[in-house]
């Protein structure tokens, strides 16, 4: 019993320790599981803080994703790593759905090899059954039959079942058939028999005159798809072009197939012309039609909805929960937030960790840079560090809920700012600014005058016209009564001395002569002296001086003397300027 007994305690121990030691592990891994290789973060973009201008803003970003990228204590995740790796499991769910092996495929395969098989064991018969089967599949199916090298295989061992099976012609039909999709096909004389060696060398020799013409592919699309025969490429379809000629067939049974991305196989049996000649076949592609596999969840949008908390600060209960969503759906464990402030000697640069398994955010211990940044790689240096401290061991004491301090002072800062800016702002009194004192222009000085003389402007002389008088008759009578001139020495009392004509022209004055009355001067008929006509008182001497030749005469010669003068003065007159006519004319008046 005590044996018993103390095994059963020993087993009881054994059975508690493994159970201690379970529930330890257990804990520990649902604790903290052990990372494998270095931990993943996923980096949000980083907030600029109020007062930080976007040159620093951009600087303090740049270096940080540099450096962090090569960090070798962890490893930042992009969104372009993100569309990356959901593209490939888009593609190998695709491909999942895509490569599902057909049942026909799966038993001609089979049946292929249980043929080989057959043959080692020398089992001729029954290896001719089963390889029959195997290529009858293949040559059905082979509008889906995607390696034609499985048909040839099944055709050439069940050539060589016949021959070891004593069936030559069978062989050698089934052999043709083989060199006319691989002419080229060579094999091991020592392992296969010689009667099979042998009609291989002469159907060879005998199908080098059986060259056939062209075919040609030609396809739509076009652009791209790729042509094989008998399961060898031919060529590709280039951009532009509409087809391929494949040349160098033998004559006989080929297998022409088209293949596309996107699009169905397309394959037909074509027969190959005579030489010089050209057979074409036209291939009309089908796109696939496949569902369009997704993958769970939207996560850029849940990305972006994470970024707008980060963007606030609000890192309340809702936010958590998003950024677990988004965390889940991005296979990541860390997502990383980052906030820019101004400080009044520099910036300040703060992360703050979410750690998905906990969904929990945790301030992480930020650095400061000075205002020109010459400070900026070693202190992203020392940041590094204290973000690889809390990913390996996280800051529980630093667990933020709700807007962190550093959010809440930019918000202060700004506050004030606004205030500031929203007083009034007392205009100062523009100052008066003197005008500018006005040059003034020199004077011109006036060129002097030149005084022009006033010509001197002659009045014309007023030619008074002599009233027209009528003629004077001259009788016999009035002859007669013409008195005797004076004598020339008779003194005058009012004419100038006229020298020898003055006893003519000079009248009689007061006490002149005989008479003692008035005397009346008259220049052309003389003095009366005592009312009587001077002339009556001569009229008893042979007449009046009138009658007397010398009077005319003297009369003609001072009216010639009288108007050549006046015709010299106008002459005169006329030639300074010729402004003004001038006129003398000498009328005689002749009283009675």
């Amino acid at each position: 019993m005590s044996t018993v007994g103390t095994k059963g305690t020993a087993g009881r121990l054994t059975g508690w320790v493994a159970v201690l030691l379970t529930g330890l592990l257990a804990s520990t891994a649902m604790a903290q599981p052990a990372p494998q290789g270095k931990p993943k973060v996923y980096l949000f973009p980083f907030v600029r803080g109020e007062g930080v201008s976007e040159v620093v803003f951009n600087k303090v970003e740049q270096y940080f994703v540099t450096l962090f990228k090569m960090s070798t204590k962890l490893e930042l995740v992009s969104d372009d790593e993100l569309k990356a790796a959901e593209a490939a499991k888009v593609k190998e769910e695709m491909r999942k759905t895509a490569v599902v092996v057909a049942p026909w495929l799966d038993k001609a395969d089979n049946l292929l090899w249980t043929g080989k098989d057959l043959l080692e064991k020398k089992n001729f018969e029954k290896a001719i059954q089963t390889l029959s089967d195997a290529r009858d599949l293949y040559e059905a199916n082979y509008l889906e039959l995607r390696d034609y090298d499985k048909l040839v295989d099944a055709t050439l061992q069940l050539s060589i079942a016949f021959f070891l099976a004593g069936y030559r012609d069978n062989g050698e039909e089934l052999l043709k058939e083989v060199l006319v999709w691989r002419p080229t096909l060579a094999v091991d004389r020592k392992r296969y028999p010689k009667e099979f060696v042998d009609s291989l060398e002469k159907l060879k020799g005998l199908l080098e005159g059986r060259k056939g013409g062209i075919v040609r592919v030609e396809v739509s699309p076009a652009e791209g798809s790729k042509v094989f025969v008998d399961g060898l490429l031919k060529g590709t379809i280039e951009a532009g072009k509409n087809g391929i000629d494949v040349d160098g067939l033998y004559r006989g049974k080929h297998y022409v197939q088209v293949v596309k991305d996107g699009y169905t196989i397309w394959a037909q049996k074509v027969g190959a012309p005579e030489a010089g000649r050209t057979q074409k076949v036209v291939a009309e592609l089908k796109e696939v039609q496949q569902e369009k596999v997704v993958v769970k969840g939207d996560w850029e949008g849940v990305a972006f909805k994470t970024y707008e908390f980060a963007l606030t600060g609000d890192y309340a209960m809702e936010f958590s929960k998003v950024a677990k969503q988004f965390a889940d759906q991005a296979q990541v464990p860390y997502l990383l937030f980052g906030f820019v402030s101004a400080e009044p000697k520099g910036t300040k640069l703060t992360l703050f960790l979410y750690k998905a398994e906990w969904s929990a955010l945790a301030e992480v211990e930020p650095v400061a840079f000075d205002q020109n940044l010459t400070n900026l790689q070693v202190n992203l240096l020392f940041l590094e560090a204290n973000l690889a401290s809390a990913l390996d061991k996280f800051p529980k004491n630093k667990v933020v809920r709700g807007t962190p301090e550093v959010y809440l002072a930019s918000r202060e800062a700004k506050a004030r700012a606004d205030a500031a800016a929203a007083k009034p702002v007392e205009v100062a009194k523009p100052v008066e600014v003197a005008k500018p004192v006005e040059v003034a222009k020199p004077v011109e000085v006036a060129k002097p005058v030149e005084v022009v003389k006033p010509v001197e402007v002659v009045k014309p002389v007023e030619v008074v016209r002599p009233e027209e008088k009528q003629p004077i008759r001259v009788t016999s009578n009035d002859v007669e009564k013409q008195p005797e001139l004076t004598s020339r020495t008779q003194p005058t009392h009012t004419q100038e001395d006229l020298g020898d004509l003055s006893s003519i022209f000079a009248d009689g004055g007061a006490g002149s002569g005989d008479s003692g009355g008035t005397t009346t001067s008259n220049p052309i008929i003389g003095p009366t002296v005592g009312g009587e006509d001077w002339g009556e008182k001569k009229k008893d001497k042979k007449g009046g001086i009138a009658t007397k030749w010398w009077f005319w005469t003297g009369v003609a010669v001072g009216a010639g003397l009288l108007g050549g003068g006046g015709y010299l003065l106008y002459d005169q007159l006329g030639s300074g300027g010729g402004a003004s006519v001038y006129y003398a004319d000498v009328y005689w008046n002749t009283g009675r």
